[in-house]
Order: structure tokens, then sequence, then C-alpha cells
């Protein structure tokens, strides 16, 4: 056969501007006053909601607390609910949690007190200052004059600085948590949340599926793959960085204070702040790009307030430190929660999102995420031909838009229908 002989295919021509703002001017003339009332009902409701929870906010601290250890506990909850009953399940993991919150709080709060305590007193003042100066100058004897008075007066003023920034950051800290504290005490709601959490906690893992289909109920047909691929979209960034940051910070704070106590043991330097400068680490490795860099950059400065040599030291510690993490540590989790944003964005990010505050920072990996591809989701779902509902960035095919129903495994714990209920099948 010939190529003339071919069958062509034939495209057919793009709507044009014109037909698509009829068609856009007909769907909005197809809603019906009802379903427009509707509508304002739902909005309505939801910002009463949100104005409510933003004006209480201090009040309902304790379920901000309880949404995070949900998040944490849920997956644990269902790997325990194949082996045992979701009640007991719960209590289990709950249980767990209480113990392993005490026995940090027990074991490392009143060190780490002593010790954030002990290094505001540390720091030298600036005649201790100057004198270490002195002594920096003095390892640079091979340069000339000219460069050593550079360097001396190029870098006093600029540590001095970085000193009375430092004092001013913990004691703003300090304060920010006493503060906090002292109005989460007076709030007239906070006890009685405080003492309704747990339950809350229990009733939500408890009827986490059911919830989660009786939302999907009360959406439109219409509506429902978006809602659900916008549920996904801000679930999938937070997992990440549960299962991948967050066990890489506790991995590197663990990590540091090994090697600070090793050094210790091996004579090589005195480090007296060892557990302060571990819970540093893993803090700081929680955000992204930038918070390796700036723990290297922290440890010398507080090594630096005894000497250049144990400034050199812990610099080389804590670079050895994330060496070691990334090798050993990062490849098992790079696999299921490196994150696709490109690292020249994600630093953007980070500058941006540092002048809100540090617990936006330490969230700037997941909140850059959730933007980016909410912001790829909606450009495609407006795009020319539009994406399919429900396909998320990345993915080829949509998962599905209704939750999956209650597995069957669970009847067996359910409690036994009374002989001549309304749920005896026996009859």
């Amino acid at each position: 056969m010939s190529a003339s002989a071919e069958p062509q295919i034939q495209e057919s021509p793009p709507p044009s501007a014109a037909g698509s703002w009829q068609g856009l001017w007909a769907r909005v003339r197809a809603i019906t006053p009802s379903q427009l009332a509707h509508f304002v009902l739902i909005a309505g409701a939801l910002g009463l909601i949100g104005w409510l929870v933003w004006r209480n906010r201090v009040s309902l601290a304790p379920f901000f607390v309880g949404i995070v250890l949900v998040y944490i506990s849920l997956p644990l909850v269902d790997g325990l609910d194949r082996l045992l009953p979701r009640w007991l399940a719960i209590l289990l993991v709950m249980a767990a949690e209480l113990g392993l919150f005490i026995f940090l709080v027990g074991t490392l709060g009143p060190p780490l007190a002593a010790q954030i305590a002990g290094f505001l007193e540390h720091l030298p003042t600036p005649l201790r200052l100057r004198g270490l100066f002195e002594q920096l100058v003095g390892y640079l004897q091979g340069l000339p004059e000219p460069m050593r008075e550079l360097v001396r007066e190029s870098l006093e003023p600029t540590v001095a600085r970085l000193r009375e920034n430092l004092i001013e950051m913990l004691r703003a800290l300090l304060d920010f948590v006493i503060i906090g504290l002292l109005e989460l005490a007076n709030a007239s709601g906070f006890i009685l949340s405080f003492l309704i959490v747990p339950t809350w906690i229990f009733a939500v893992l408890l009827n986490h599926g059911a919830g989660l289909r009786a939302v999907d109920r009360l959406l439109a047909p219409w509506l429902r793959p978006d809602f659900w691929a916008v549920a996904r979209i801000v679930d999938r960034p937070l997992r990440a960085f549960l299962g991948g940051q967050v066990v890489m910070g506790l991995s590197v704070g663990a990590i540091s204070y090994l090697a600070l106590q090793l050094i210790e043991r091996l004579g090589l330097a005195n480090v007296e702040f060892p557990l302060l400068l571990a819970v540093v680490a893993g803090l700081l490795e929680l955000i992204p790009i930038v918070g390796p860099l700036l723990y290297v950059l922290v440890a010398g400065l507080a090594g630096l307030t005894v000497s250049p040599q144990l400034a050199g030291t812990l610099a080389l510690v804590a670079l050895g430190v994330q060496v070691l993490a990334n090798w050993l540590i990062w490849p098992r989790l790079e696999r299921r929660y490196a994150s696709a944003i490109p690292p020249v964005l994600l630093a953007v990010a980070v500058v941006i999102i540092s002048q809100v505050g540090l617990l936006w920072l330490l969230l700037a990996g997941p909140l850059t995420a959730i933007a980016v591809d909410l912001f790829r989701y909606l450009y495609g779902r407006v795009a020319d031909p539009p994406r399919p509902a429900g396909i998320l960035p990345g993915e080829q095919q949509p998962a599905p838009a209704q939750p999956a129903p209650a597995s069957p495994r669970r009847r067996r714990w359910a409690t036994p229908a009374r002989p001549g209920s309304a749920t005896d099948k026996s009859v």
C-alpha cells in the first residue's frame, strides 16, 4: 500500500473562544436557586468555622496537637488493627505515646534546661571575645600584617553582633514558651479542651473510615474527584515529612550526641553542652538544604566561645555527622520520601518562609511541596483541554475518588447482634 493510500486522521478543531464563553454562560444559567443557596450556605458555614477556630486558637491548641497525634498514630493503629480489635490497638498506641512523652520529658527535660541556662551564662563577654580573636590572629602569623589586621577588624564586630543576636534569640524563645504557657493556662477553655482531647483522639481513630465515607457521601459527584485529589496533595508531603525528614532529624540528633560523647571520651575536646547541640542538630535537619549547613556554622560558633580549637573540632564533627547520616540513613529513606521539588525552588522558598517564623521554617519542605502541587493540579484542571479530575501531578491514572469500604475482616471484632434485634439476620 502506498503512503498516499494510508487513512488520514482528522483532528477536530479546537473550540472557539466564543463557543467556550457561550458554554460557560449556559452552565451558569443552569444553576438553580436551590443549588446557589446550598453553595452559599456551605461556604458561609466553612467561613464561620474558620473564623471561630482562628479566634479561639489558644483554647484549641490541644486539638491542634491532637490532630498531629492522630496523623502520627493512624498508620500504627491500622497496622495493629490486623491483629487486634481496633479499640484495643488505639489504646495500646495512645499508652505507648504517653509513656514515650513522659520518658522524654523526665529524661531530657531537666538536663536540657540546665544546659540552655549554662550556655547563656557561658557566653563570653566582649573582653573575652577580644582575647579569643587575638588568639585566632596568632594562628595567622604567616599572613602579612595588613591581612591579619583586616581579619581582626572584620571578624571581631561580626561575631560580637552574632553573640548579641544569639542572646536575644534565646531570650525571645524562652519568653515565647513561658508567655505561651501562661496564655494557655489562663484560657477559659484550655483545661476543658485538654481533658476532652484524649477522648476526641480515640473517637477519630476509631471512626476514621466511617468519617471518610460520610464526607464522601456529602460531596457532589462533580466535586468528589477534585476534593480527594486536593486531600491527597496535602497528605503526600506531610507523610513524606514525617516519614523522611523527621526520621532524618532524629537520626542526626542521636548521631550528633553519640559523636560528641565519643570525642569527649577520647580526650579530643571537652564539650559542655552535648545534649543542647544534638537537639539543635535535629531541629535544623528539618530545614531542607540550608539546615545542615546552619548546624555546621552553629557548632563552630558555639565552640568559638571557648577556643578556636574547639570551634574547628565541633565544626568537623558536625560535618562528619552529616556525611555519615547521608551515607547510612538517607539512601534508605530517599526511595519513599524524597521530594520532587527542585532544590533551587526549595532554597528560595526556605528564604521566603524564614521571614514568617521558626515554626513555619521547620515546615518549609511540606508547605512548598503542597503549594507547588496545588498550582500544578489547578493549572492542569483549567488547561485546554483540561486534565482529568483526580490525577495528581506525576500520576498517569486517577486514584479511586471514593474511600475504600470497611474491610470485612473487621466484622469479626464487631459486637454480636442480640437475638430478635433489628440487626439479627437469623429471623
